[in-house]
C-alpha cells in the first residue's frame, strides 16, 4: 500500500512538473507560468516589461485615464459661476446678476472661509435689478435642473452659489403666488419682520 501511494506521489508530481514546463513554454523571463499558460489557452500574450520593445506596447495598451468631473469647478474667491455656460439669454442676464451681486463673507458650516457667496439679500438684488417675473420662472427652472416644488432646493447647477441665487428667486414667485405654509413665518412671509421684499424694489 505503501508503494502504491509513493508511486502515485511520483506519477502527480512528474504530471505537475510536465505540465508546469509546457506552461513556461515561449515564456519571457519572470513571467508566471501560470499566466502564460492562460495566454497560450486563449491565444494571448505575456509581454515582459523588463524589455523596451514589450514594455511600449504594454504601456500602447494601457487604457487612458478619463479626466474626472470636479464636483465643484468654480473657485470660491471667484464670481466666476458659470454663466458664459447658458446659451439663452434670458438664462445669462439672470445669471450674470447673480454673479454681480455676490457678497464677501464667510462660507460653510463645519469648515468655514472666507469667499463670494449668494445670499437672502443678494437675491433681492437680483429680483429687483432683473425685474424677475413669473413669466422668468420656465428659465428659472430650467437653470434649477427641476420642476418648482414644494421646499424647493436647486441641486443641478455646478455650482452652488448659483444653485442658491436661483432658487431663492423661484421661492420668492412662488411665496407670492401663495403664502403656503412652506413660506409662513419665513423671509418670503410679509408678516415676518425679516421679510425680503420689504418696502418693495427701490
Amino acid at each position: 500500500m505503501k508503494r502504491f501511494l509513493f508511486t502515485l506521489f511520483i506519477l502527480s508530481a512528474s504530471m505537475l512538473v510536465t505540465k508546469t514546463s509546457l506552461a513556461t513554454d515561449d515564456c519571457p523571463a519572470n513571467a508566471n507560468p501560470v499566466y502564460c499558460k492562460i495566454a497560450k489557452e486563449t491565444g494571448g500574450k505575456v509581454l515582459d516589461a523588463h524589455k523596451v520593445t514589450d514594455l511600449g506596447e504594454v504601456l500602447s495598451n494601457q487604457p487612458m485615464p478619463s479626466p474626472s468631473k470636479p464636483s465643484h469647478q468654480y473657485s470660491a474667491f471667484s464670481k466666476n459661476i458659470g454663466c458664459n455656460e447658458w446659451t439663452d439669454s434670458r438664462a445669462k442676464e439672470i445669471c450674470q446678476s447673480i454673479s454681480d451681486h455676490l457678497e464677501w463673507g464667510w462660507t460653510g458650516h463645519a469648515t468655514i472661509s472666507p469667499g463670494w457667496k449668494s445670499t437672502w439679500g443678494t437675491a433681492r438684488n437680483v429680483y429687483c435689478e432683473q425685474k424677475v417675473s413669473v413669466h422668468d420662472m420656465s428659465v428659472l427652472e430650467i437653470m434649477c435642473g427641476q420642476k418648482a416644488s414644494e421646499y424647493m432646493s436647486c441641486l443641478d447647477p455646478a455650482d452652488s452659489r448659483l444653485a442658491v441665487g436661483v432658487g431663492t428667486l423661484i421661492n420668492i414667485l412662488r411665496s407670492q403666488k401663495e403664502l403656503t405654509a412652506e413660506f409662513k413665518g419665513s423671509v418670503y412671509d410679509p408678516q415676518n419682520e425679516n421679510f425680503l421684499l420689504k418696502g418693495g424694489c427701490e
